[in-house]
């Protein structure tokens, strides 16, 4: 349990004290309607809604607040620069939220690759199927980042991957033309998209480094240690197709830890 916070509200009829526990007290904000003070805690989503007397705080109940699925894009863009209404009005229309099912084949092989995807929740990969009919992941996507077959997605070319939904996913989908203008319009786009960019290039050449360097149980310890979520919540089978080991060895490798 967080800090207790106490905020001192005035209004109509007097002073009253609120409290309530918060690990974040800048994420609260507080609005006033006559006795009814609405309390948000943008932190959880939430709202808390009082009746408030003079002293005390009665008839307390916690609803949560339904996000807006543009909305973790737009933190990370503003790390990059602010976003002005324009610019948010733009993503929105060129953005479509897209509900995707477990195992949902989003971009095949073989095929024009007409979308890229930034996901808001789920898990999605990247896989290639050799000359034999054999499968081999090439990367793996979590939320907030950002997921297609880049080569035939910029160059207008045929995939040389696959992308599925590894899990059900949400994702905010763009055509090609929408993400250039986005592209040219909203200033933050290409930082943010050029860090993405250089963190796959970086994260696919370490990949192929460790296939070469590193012993199938440290290679799952690097991934469980720079990204534990992707390490603990992807199935089994793709994510040692992603560390280049069978199946059989990656359940043995995490019963060995327990």
């Amino acid at each position: 349990m967080g800090p207790r916070v106490f905020l001192r509200v005035g209004f109509d009829e007097g002073i009253g004290i609120v409290s309530f526990d918060s690990k974040n007290t800048k994420s609260i904000a507080l609005f006033f309607s006559k006795r009814v003070k609405i309390l948000v805690n943008t932190q959880c989503r939430s709202k808390l809604f009082g009746i408030f007397s003079k002293e005390n705080v009665s008839c307390c109940v916690m609803i949560p607040v339904t996000a807006s699925p543009y909305q973790l894009l737009l933190d990370q863009l503003e790390a990059f620069n602010s976003v002005a209404k324009d610019d948010l009005d733009l993503i929105r229309s060129c953005f479509q939220v897209v509900q995707a099912k477990k195992g949902e084949i989003l971009i095949h092989q073989g095929n024009l690759v007409h979308h890229l995807y930034f996901i808001n929740s789920g898990y999605v990969r990247t896989f290639f199927l050799n000359e034999n009919g054999e499968e081999f992941t090439t990367s793996l996507g979590e939320k907030g980042q950002m997921i297609s077959s880049y080569e035939g997605f910029q160059r207008g070319v045929k995939s040389t991957e696959s992308v599925q939904a590894m899990t059900d996913s949400t994702l905010l989908m763009v055509n090609k033309t929408d993400y250039d203008r986005v592209y040219r319009e909203v200033n933050s786009w290409p930082r943010f998209c050029s860090g993405f960019t250089e963190e796959a290039i970086l994260r696919s050449g370490e990949r192929l480094l460790d296939l070469q360097r590193l012993s199938a149980s440290e290679r799952y310890e690097k991934l469980l240690k720079n990204r534990p979520n992707i390490a603990m919540n992807v199935p089994v089978k793709f994510l040692a197709s992603y560390l280049g080991i069978q199946p059989q060895s990656l359940s043995r490798i995490r019963a060995q830890r327990k």
